[in-house]
């Protein structure tokens, strides 16, 4: 049986660090950049790599309580 991440909130949690880390490893290019700054570097980390990573986290405490 086919399972969906969304409705499995383990699977989630657990499949959230690797999809990051791709993002991640897409914008490195930016991180490593000197034309840039430290603010808008932070700001892209933020709304790009973060996003990923905490999507769909405020179903991840309700697991423990099941």
């Amino acid at each position: 049986m086919d399972s969906f991440n969304y409705l499995e909130a383990e699977d989630d949690t657990k499949s959230r660090p690797p999809k990051a880390r791709g993002t991640f490893n897409k914008v490195l290019n930016i991180w490593i950049s000197g034309q840039l700054s430290k603010n808008l570097k932070i700001r892209i980390f933020k709304y790009n790599v973060m996003t990923v990573l905490l999507y769909g986290c405020e179903t991840w405490m309700k697991q423990g309580f099941q």
